[in-house]
């Protein structure tokens, strides 16, 4: 107001009459889009891929919002709404006992292309590129991490889902592991200890073939957060790890599971086409053998006893089904990969 007295705009009495008004607030609108997690994630996907065509940040965004892009993604818009329905129930999150929200993240990916079919990070999204759980939150994974750094890479050196270890209290070192429970069970084979998510046979049989070969078998999976120097110890068979696992990354590693041994990294874009017409992108996923089909086929058994009559059965359907469980410590995470 000062400034338009100053150059002869309004006269000073009609500044301070201006002055002495109430101001009055307008409250803006909070602009919505459709399947707004999944959005976000194309979003940062095709940043990524532009950027590594040499595309500078700026030019970046001004393709991504002014360039008239055409992008075409892996979006299945009836799973993505199930999704969203779901994440959307109150009912499914009750609050914690110091009655905060309880969050959570949901991804779903076609194992034989590495399709990002539905992704939904969280609860609420309140603005764009908001922070995502379903592919920036790192998390414990638990006890599903077992599949990934124990029990398949235990197949894939030869042991049998025979293998009869001792499920009891084991001291190694300076830590002593238990089962959840406290409860042990004797002597049980690999089968059990899956079905059952048994962490003292866990530990045992990654004891038997190195923490070193878990991690780096789980790094073949597409499972890039380890701190190879912090997380390359027994801890690790029970998810003890540095930083966790974001549900995408996981997602991924179970995917090449299902794949018959077959690790391919999850993407949502298939194709971006400038306003021109002339293609930027065409998705060439590059494929890369993590076991034997082999493997891949007794890990998958061993996972569908998970389901049919282990700490899985609330995901029975009338179809096969295979997965694992996974709970961290006082219950602060809780995974089902399948």
């Amino acid at each position: 107001i000062n400034t338009m007295v100053n150059y002869g705009k309004i006269t000073q009495e009609e500044a301070d009459q201006a002055k002495q008004e109430e101001l009055q607030y307008n409250e803006g609108t909070i602009t919505s889009y459709a399947f707004p997690y999944f959005t976000d994630h194309v979003i940062n996907e095709a940043e990524k891929i532009l950027k590594g065509q040499g595309i500078s940040h700026d030019d970046c965004n001004s393709l991504l919002y002014r360039g008239g892009l055409k992008i075409y993604t892996s979006l299945n818009p009836q799973a993505q709404q199930k999704m969203e329905d779901v994440i959307a129930n109150s009912a499914n999150f009750p609050s914690d006992q110091n009655g905060k929200q309880v969050e959570g993240a949901m991804v779903l990916v076609e194992n034989k292309t590495g399709e990002i079919q539905a992704l939904v990070g969280g609860r609420e999204h309140t603005q764009q590129r908001s922070f995502n759980r379903a592919t920036q939150a790192v998390r414990q994974p638990g006890s599903a991490i077992k599949p990934l750094v124990v029990y398949t890479p235990a197949l894939e050196k030869g042991y049998t889902t025979a293998l009869s270890l001792l499920d009891s209290p084991v001291t190694i070192g300076n830590n002593t592991f238990n089962n959840y429970d406290y409860k042990s069970a004797g002597w049980i084979t690999m089968r059990a200890a899956v079905q059952w998510s048994k962490n003292t046979y866990a530990v045992r049989l990654l004891h038997n073939i190195g923490p070193d070969y878990g991690l780096e078998f789980a790094k073949k999976l597409g499972v890039t957060s380890f701190d190879d120097s912090r997380d390359n110890n027994l801890s690790l068979a029970l998810g003890g790890i540095t930083y966790g696992i974001s549900p995408l990354e996981m997602a991924g590693a179970y995917g090449a599971i299902a794949n018959q041994g077959v690790y391919i990294e999850p993407r949502s874009i298939l194709r971006i086409i400038d306003s021109d017409g002339k293609v930027l992108y065409d998705a060439n996923p590059q494929k890369r053998v993590a076991m034997s089909e082999q493997t891949a086929y007794i890990m998958t058994d061993l996972l569908q006893t998970v389901v049919k009559s282990g700490t899985g059965t609330r995901a029975r359907m009338n179809r096969p089904v295979a997965g694992k469980t996974g709970t961290t410590e006082e219950t602060k995470d809780i995974w089902f990969m399948g």
